[in-house]
């Protein structure tokens, strides 16, 4: 019988707005990069493709958009991570489409890169 598989720990995780002086709409996002400016960029690439599951190109296509941290987090699981992500969508007006502890991070177990599109949460 295999042990149970454990939660990864991520050192250090982010949760982030996208906002525009345009619209008093926020996207939130989180992510567990340092690169704040490529996370951007693969919101303006989605929104720029058209993707209808990309919430962040309501703001995106409002212009004058710009993107901050607006939480540092420490030595968390994916699911800390989503509930702090949910709860600054809770606390905000946000274009996000979805509940963040309902979806699923993608291929959690080797670190990849959180997408717009989400998926169901299983850790």
């Amino acid at each position: 019988m295999k042990p149970p598989k454990l939660p990864i720990v991520y050192k250090l995780a982010y949760v982030y707005k996208i906002h525009s002086p345009n619209t008093e709409l926020v996207y939130i996002g989180s992510y567990k990069r340092n690169n704040l400016s490529q996370r951007l960029y693969e919101h303006v690439y989605d929104s720029k493709t058209k993707r209808v599951d990309c919430g962040s190109a309501l703001v995106i296509n409002a212009g004058s958009y710009s993107i901050e941290v607006i939480e540092t987090l420490k030595d968390v699981t994916a699911y800390q991570i989503r509930a702090r992500e949910q709860y600054h969508i809770s606390t905000n007006r946000t274009t996000n489409k979805t509940h963040a502890l309902s979806k699923k991070i993608d291929n959690v177990r080797n670190g990849d890169p959180i997408t717009c599109v989400k998926y169901l949460f299983s850790v």
